[in-house]
């Protein structure tokens, strides 16, 4: 419940704003975002995607707060456009053994769901963002 069409309109526009700040790649396959201002659904207030669908609780905006949602949009779109791509090839299932490391905690802790749009924002942000990345940040997603 936003209170009003109009409030849930400018919520609306805000996320959609974020959404087209973010590479095409990472956001083609979505159709819809499902926009709540409710922290009891989903076991917790956060974002999810899958089936073309980005579901966000928008009654805890700290990541907002804190400049980070094109880069929960990139993660999340992951999961709506590439997962299965990505998970499907041969070449990634080689990686993974091959390497047998991890991009994050969260990837390790759920490597069937989350490898794929953990590493990928870390690819993402060694080609397009190097600047911001620290030299150590870089150098541990590098190596």
């Amino acid at each position: 419940d936003f209170g009003s069409l109009e409030e849930a309109q400018e919520v609306a526009n805000k996320y959609c704003e974020y959404l087209g700040r973010v590479p095409l790649a990472f956001r083609s396959n979505v159709s819809f975002l499902e926009l709540y201002n409710d922290t009891s659904i989903g076991g917790g207030c956060n974002w999810w995607g899958g089936d073309g669908v980005i579901t966000i609780c928008t009654a805890d905006e700290e990541d907002v707060n804190l400049g980070s949602a094109e880069e929960l949009f990139i993660h999340e779109g992951c999961h709506v456009t590439l997962d299965d791509i990505i998970t499907s090839m041969d070449e990634w299932h080689c990686a993974q053994l091959a390497d047998a490391m991890f991009i994050s905690e969260y990837a390790r802790d759920n490597h069937e769901t989350e490898d794929v749009s953990e590493s990928l924002f870390a690819w993402f942000a060694v080609r397009h963002k190097k600047a911001k990345l620290s030299s150590d940040l870089f150098r541990n997603i590098t190596e």
